[in-house]
């Protein structure tokens, strides 16, 4: 039996019956496997974020461009007759011509957001770091729209070959304003706004003496890497920026066998005390990208950004990577605190 959803209801029901348990008891003597099941589901979703979604720009042969956030990213597919959410003639060997993007109409859009918990009057919400503003449309306004992968077809087309998720037109969600890839847009669906405005501020870093930074160890990245990274690396330029209650400081690093990195510090600026500490690095999936007025490259449309984006949350610091694979994330200033994954919905 696979569940693929778990209602809140459900989840403290386990979950309190969890807590009756003594602690020095085994679990697996104490619990059925389906409840197992469901206790790890439970505890594995308590706590997380808000889902997070990237923007991407799609167009058509015929020049029609659209904005679309993608939530196949996090969707399971079944491929029971009953429980398909792609129309089945656009499945199997059938001919199209373009890259076959299509509506997806009633039952199949109740059918996948429902399997995703959406409510019909929630609303897609969008945040955009270069303008520090957020737009608001309501679900029930837009099209949910499917449209092959860029990898595909391979013939008989399944429906997990197909995106699907919401269209923007230009007028709706425009270029002008956001950038014609919605390069620095996120979104999230609920029912009311999760993001916050006026809070956050784009980093300009300047040109420091390495003799600033504050004492520090190796972050935890660089110890689950036994250090051979480290033990490779010259360190080079330091950068500083300052906000109301945090100092940062970032150091340039290199290989002597090749690729680049980055080491930030944040600290308290009263007490001085380092407060976040992580590395940043080149890999087959990632690359660094410019700094904020330091590179040539620099511009709006990328840089690093830090501030308040979610209410009663750290603030963040976003705008370091760049991924040829897979998807970025966003780092709270805070080590307990897991970064946001955006979902991307990459299919490498």
């Amino acid at each position: 039996m696979i569940i693929t959803n778990l209602g809140k209801f459900h989840c403290i029901i386990v979950c309190k019956a969890y807590s009756l348990l003594n602690s020095n008891i085994v679990l697996e003597s104490k619990i059925p496997v389906l409840v197992q099941l469901m206790l790890f589901i439970c505890l594995s979703t308590i706590g997380n974020s808000q889902e997070i979604y990237s923007i991407q720009s799609f167009q058509y042969q015929n020049s029609k461009t659209f904005g679309f956030v993608s939530m196949t990213d996090i969707f399971r597919h079944s491929h029971h007759p009953d429980s398909l959410v792609i129309d089945p003639q656009n499945l199997g060997d059938f001919k199209f011509e373009d890259v076959n993007a299509h509506t997806v109409n009633e039952p199949y859009r109740t059918r996948f957001l429902s399997r995703l918990n959406i409510a019909v009057s929630d609303s897609i919400f969008i945040y955009s770091f270069k303008l520090d503003r957020c737009f608001s449309f309501p679900l029930s306004g837009l099209n949910l729209v499917a449209h092959l992968t860029m990898y595909g077809p391979d013939f008989p087309i399944t429906q997990d070959q197909y995106l699907i998720g919401f269209e923007f037109g230009k007028d709706g969600l425009p270029y002008d304003l956001l950038g014609e890839y919605y390069y620095n847009a996120i979104a999230s669906i609920a029912s009311k706004n999760p993001f916050q405005t006026g809070e956050t501020q784009r980093i300009i870093w300047e040109k420091t003496l390495e003799e600033s930074m504050p004492d520090f160890e190796l972050p935890e990245i660089a110890k689950r890497w036994k250090n051979e990274w480290i033990k490779t690396v010259v360190r080079n330029e330091v950068y500083r920026f300052t906000s109301v209650f945090y100092v940062y400081y970032l150091q340039s690093m290199e290989r002597e066998t090749g690729g680049g990195g980055r080491h930030l510090l944040v600290a308290n600026s009263k007490t001085g005390k380092v407060i976040f500490n992580t590395f940043y690095f080149d890999s087959e999936g990632t690359y660094l990208l410019p700094l904020s007025g330091v590179d040539e490259m620099d511009n709006l449309e990328m840089g690093q950004w830090t501030g308040k984006l979610f209410p009663n949350k750290p603030p963040i610091i976003y705008g370091f990577y760049g991924n040829s694979f897979g998807c970025p994330s966003i780092d709270f200033i805070d080590k307990d605190l897991s970064p946001i994954y955006i979902r991307c919905d990459n299919r490498h």
